[in-house]
């Protein structure tokens, strides 16, 4: 079975790879509405994109404008958006490794945070 494992039952993933997939022209769209600060089209393309999909279009745009997406995201955004944007460029592995370090950083572990990350992988 696909999936992963929850509770004995296996859940699939909700996003899928995107159909019609041009991972220049996502490139050349993210950089143009990072340019304008057009949340709508950033919200569109990255939550619309499997993790691999983004790793590609990141790669993209890499190699079409020397600079780095997840830099530019950080740069161009603030606040909780900037946060979930930067967050879903991460490969899963790394986000759970950027995770469980914040969790335990400063002298108050988040106990319920590194739980929820380590008993559901």
């Amino acid at each position: 079975q696909k999936g992963t494992m929850f509770s004995g039952q296996y859940m699939q993933a909700t996003i899928y790879p995107a159909q019609n997939f041009n991972p220049v022209l996502d490139a050349e769209v993210l950089f143009g509405a990072l340019q304008g600060c057009e949340k709508g089209v950033l919200i569109d393309i990255l939550t619309q994109r499997c993790n691999a999909q983004r790793q590609m279009i990141s790669e993209v745009y890499r190699g079409r404008y020397g600079r780095e997406l997840m830099a530019d995201l950080r740069e161009n955004l603030s606040h909780h958006f900037e946060q979930v944007m930067v967050g879903l460029m991460y490969p899963p592995v790394l986000y759970d490794a950027h995770e469980l370090w914040h969790a335990m950083k400063g002298e108050e572990t988040q106990e319920n945070r590194l739980i929820d990350i380590l008993a559901s992988r």
